[in-house]
């Protein structure tokens, strides 16, 4: 008599399915040994056809970019946007956190729409940028008589300055910083915020507008006098791909790809993060540890969005959350996943997602120990 074939079941966008023992662990086999290209958040370096050497990002303190902005100012933005100050200080209650008194980076005025320039510069990622201009924002607008007036009396503009009634209260923001979140790019659009990423290597910098460029003419300019901006471009659309490739991965599933990027925006606030995309998941490498991140329907029994697969312990995560435990005993095969990590964690909305984020936080991000 022939051996029956033994089967194993899996889920796949809310249904369940047979295939047989051996074709899974085949499949497996092939996942695990398959070569990826990395995408994510990996320092760029350059290298130059002179000295032989590749050349990285230079650490600077956020006061030496803001000096050479400052300095710049003519060359790096069109001739609309007029410099008034770097370091202008707000006085009454500015900050929605309680503070009494806020600092706006660099103050500037565009003279085609008539409005104020807010320029916000980090010298990294900041988590909480977007409230900070937000706060900003508010204050101008609220406080738009008074701040007119400081501009007037208290720095000696080389402009003529409209008068307050001819002008727009609602200011123009620029944000600048070496990388955003996905979260943060996709509010930025929608409030229509100007990013701009910047790299800096060794003695120049190179600004990487991620929308609403200003103007093309300076970078054709920029782009025949160095050779090198052209190397070091290549280098930033290798991130500009990873998005590309996110959306692409996820398709028409909004809601999943949505979860996704709350969780990677969380972990890219927390750490380093590298990006493996396969057809059917995205293996995610973050600093001691590893997850893998399968995209869902919000259909079948369990009406889940988003699947993530990590070794973290996350058995005393509330129950509202479904934990499978992949491990069956010692020297006994895991549970078949498409993940390699123990704990299946299903999402079915966003607010898991983030209770699930802020309970590996607090775990410091340690694995569990087998």
């Amino acid at each position: 008599m022939k051996n029956k074939r033994k089967f194993v079941g899996y889920e796949l966008d809310g249904k369940y399915y047979k295939i047989c023992k051996k074709k899974m662990e085949n499949i497996e086999r092939e996942m695990s040994s398959c070569q990826i290209n990395l995408r994510g958040i990996n320092m760029p370096a350059l290298f130059s056809s002179n000295s032989k050497k590749f050349l990285s990002q230079i650490d600077k303190p956020e006061r030496e970019l803001n000096k050479f902005i400052s300095e710049n100012w003519k060359d790096l933005f069109p001739k609309n946007y007029k410099f008034i100050t770097n370091e202008f200080y707000l006085k009454g209650n500015v900050r929605s956190l309680g503070d009494k008194s806020g600092k706006i980076d660099i103050f500037g005025f565009n003279s085609k729409t008539k409005k104020f320039i807010i320029v916000e510069l980090k010298k990294d990622c900041a988590i909480n940028i977007t409230d900070q201009v937000a706060d900003y924002r508010d204050f101008v607008q609220k406080n738009f008589s008074a701040v007119y007036l400081l501009v007037l009396q208290n720095y000696k503009i080389k402009f003529n300055l409209p008068k307050s009634q001819h002008m727009s209260k609602d200011p123009e923001i620029i944000m600048i910083a070496k990388k955003f979140s996905m979260v943060q790019i996709d509010r930025a659009i929608e409030k229509n915020i100007t990013l701009i990423k910047y790299y800096w290597f060794k003695d120049f910098i190179f600004i990487d507008y991620l929308n609403n460029a200003l103007d093309d003419s300076k970078i054709e300019i920029a782009d025949t006098k160095n050779k090198e901006i052209n190397k070091i471009k290549n280098i930033i659309s290798s991130e500009k791909e990873a998005q590309d490739e996110i959306d692409e991965f996820f398709g028409e599933k909004n809601q999943s790809k949505a979860a996704f990027r709350i969780f990677l925006e969380f972990l890219e606030s927390n750490g380093q993060v590298n990006l493996k995309f396969s057809r059917i998941c995205i293996g995610i490498e973050f600093n001691n540890t590893t997850f893998t991140a399968i995209s869902r329907r919000g259909k079948g029994p369990r009406k889940t969005i988003l699947l993530v697969v990590t070794n973290i312990d996350v058995t005393a995560l509330s129950k509202q959350i479904i934990v499978d435990d992949r491990y069956r005993g010692k020297n006994i095969k895991m549970k078949g996943s498409w993940g390699k990590e123990r704990f299946e964690v299903y999402f079915r909305n966003a607010d898991e997602v983030k209770e699930f984020c802020n309970y590996i936080k607090d775990k410091e991000f340690q694995p569990l120990q087998k």
